[in-house]
């Protein structure tokens, strides 16, 4: 097969009734020969999907609406003959996108929706036409596209910004209208200083997966504690390069890992895994004082008959340890013994005579 770039009138592109995402709901309400009507329905309730409300559809519709037209192309095969409303083109893929072409036309929303940009699908012969059609339909709605990665999301959100130069208000309108400015510009610094730690790695040694790493970075604002540390990205390239930072999610604890000052000497060696070690003995230490507190607080609330007994008993079972450490710490020793002793007179003289 061949495909040909053209333009058409979206009046001339029927709906596909075949599209696999939607014939099973149309088949489950018994429709035999669905309507336009019923074809955009069940294409809105797929692209949203169950319990959105139509989000997702809102978003497409939300973006083409803000462009003014829909650029993407549709993919199309010629009907042969014409079907009894005229129109000379199937649409294999793409039909959502027609579909509010048509919604947005008849809300005299202002844009081009009178023609759409599209690929003729144009087989050899017969055979090549049903084996097109149907490898279409499975690579568009069966396998799916594959997702942008993030990074290239954000790569083409810092050529829209800074090089195209596209206000802010058009790319938000772009994305659909549900996503904020603060979030846009969050991926484009990121999308920089990735770019900065492209140019620091070996080639072929660039992982633009690592790009969540650097989202973290810029939400957590880890160039501030880098400089209250006298430290800098180049730093944070350097641990992610080397695996020191192995995870993403580990960006968040920089701030108490720095914090510590033997938790920072450990990350600072540089060794693999050195920030998750690092993050182990912070919360470690974390869990320790929290036990200490804990245990504090059941201390002060003990009666002092309970503290003097459990204190009573306590004496008579110290271990050889405890004692080599009491001798080591005489100054505090004598100071608890004073005070035990003032206490013991204390309670001494509430014993009835």
């Amino acid at each position: 097969m061949r495909k040909t770039p053209k333009e058409v009138a979206v009046d001339l592109i029927e709906l596909d009734p075949e599209n696999p995402r939607i014939r099973a709901a149309i088949e489950r309400q018994g429709i035999q020969d669905p309507s336009e009507k019923d074809l955009s329905f069940h294409l809105s309730a797929a692209v949203s999907g169950v319990g959105s409300g139509g989000l997702g559809y809102r978003r497409l519709r939300d973006s083409i609406k803000a462009a003014g037209r829909a650029y993407q192309p549709v993919s199309l095969m010629r009907l042969e003959p014409p079907s009894a409303a005229g129109r000379e083109f199937l649409c294999l893929d793409g039909n959502t996108r027609v579909a509010i072409c048509r919604e947005l036309a008849e809300d005299g929303v202002s844009g081009d929706w009178t023609t759409i940009n599209a690929e003729i699908i144009e087989p050899e012969d017969e055979g090549d036409r049903v084996r097109s059609i149907e490898q279409i339909r499975m690579i568009s709605h069966i396998v799916g596209a594959r997702e942008w990665s993030a990074y290239r999301q954000a790569k083409y959100l810092d050529e829209l910004r800074n090089k195209h130069l596209f206000t802010w208000d058009h790319i938000v309108g772009l994305c659909g209208g549900q996503v904020s400015r603060t979030t846009l510009l969050e991926d484009i610094i990121a999308y920089e200083l990735m770019e900065d730690y492209r140019a620091q790695v070996p080639a072929g040694a660039f992982n633009e997966h690592r790009f969540s790493a650097y989202r973290e970075f810029v939400k957590y604002r880890i160039a501030e504690v880098l400089e209250n540390n006298e430290m800098c990205p180049d730093d944070f390239h350097n641990w992610v390069a080397k695996g020191v930072l192995t995870k993403d999610e580990q960006v968040r604890h920089l701030r108490s890992v720095l914090a510590d000052a033997e938790a920072k000497a450990i990350l600072c060696e540089g060794r693999p895994d050195g920030l998750q070690e690092a993050i182990d003995l912070v919360q470690d230490k974390r869990r320790a004082d929290k036990r200490r507190s804990e245990h504090a607080d059941h201390l002060r609330d003990s009666s002092l008959l309970d503290l003097a007994r459990a204190l009573s008993n306590r004496v008579g079972v110290t271990t050889i340890t405890e004692i080599s450490d009491l001798e080591k710490r005489p100054e505090e020793l004598t100071e608890i013994v004073t005070r035990l002793r003032e206490g013991a007179e204390k309670l001494a003289s509430f014993i009835p005579q």
